[in-house]
């Protein structure tokens, strides 16, 4: 690494540091964090998506089309939107319960090490102050939900893509607004009315998110992330 580029992400983590100590000061505000890529390493969705298929998890039919539309999205012919729809979509017919045990398991066996304890520190230290924390992601209920208990935070405070549960069985009606792109923006407005004080996220997708906070952090951002992020002014990590 370059001297410039170890002063930046120093830089960048004093900012976040000094943003985070003076809401846990006031005890109060509004937070939100993206979870794959920002909480932890990896993408738990997409993960916990093959794991499904790997282990018979899904009903027949889901676990054949699952396959399918798998092979097409490794090929570049279906967009994360969409994937993220489909990720959620394909649990119809299971028992929430089942899902929500199967999310434990996989989350706990394959993403536990993975956990980045910078912003896990982060936001458990905002929390335990009585700031707001908020998980905002692409992927869907069940999976943020034990990746949150995992981290240490609170799984009802969750802001993800989500299907309709009837009787206690998950059906194909996904939720609007779905939590991707600018869908992350429209979900906080929507439930707050407000702009978090501050947003973490590691994608371009993430930048309506990070462009409605009042700071902005991009989390090891991709290139056009990191882009905007240096145009923008917002702290860039590299953790």
């Amino acid at each position: 690494m370059k001297p410039e580029e170890h002063s930046g992400a120093a830089s960048g983590s004093q900012q976040v540091e000094a943003a985070v100590a003076e809401l846990c000061a006031r005890g109060e505000g509004l937070v939100t964090f993206d979870a794959d890529g920002v909480l932890w390493r990896g993408d738990a969705g997409d993960g916990f998506l093959l794991w499904q298929i790997e282990n018979h998890r899904l009903l027949p039919a889901a676990e054949r089309e699952a396959r399918r539309i798998w092979e097409t999205y490794r090929n570049g012919q279906f967009g994360e939107l969409e994937m993220a729809v489909f990720c959620a979509s394909i649990l119809h017919g299971l028992k929430e319960e089942v899902v929500q045990a199967d999310a434990r398991e996989f989350f706990d066996r394959c993403f536990r090490t993975s956990v980045i304890p910078e912003t896990r520190s982060w936001a458990n230290r905002l929390q335990a102050a009585g700031v707001e924390v908020w998980v905002v992601s692409g992927s869907h209920r069940w999976i943020i939900a034990a990746g949150s208990e995992t981290v240490g935070l609170r799984a009802d405070r969750m802001l993800t893509v989500a299907a309709q549960v009837r009787d206690g069985v998950i059906t194909a009606e996904v939720l609007l607004p779905v939590t991707y792109g600018v869908g992350k923006a429209e979900a906080i407005d929507r439930r707050f009315g407000c702009a978090p004080d501050l947003a973490f996220g590691n994608t371009f997708s993430d930048r309506f998110m990070l462009d409605m906070a009042k700071v902005g952090v991009a989390v090891e951002p991709d290139e056009r992330l990191a882009a905007l992020a240096e145009d923008c002014g917002w702290p860039i990590l590299r953790l």
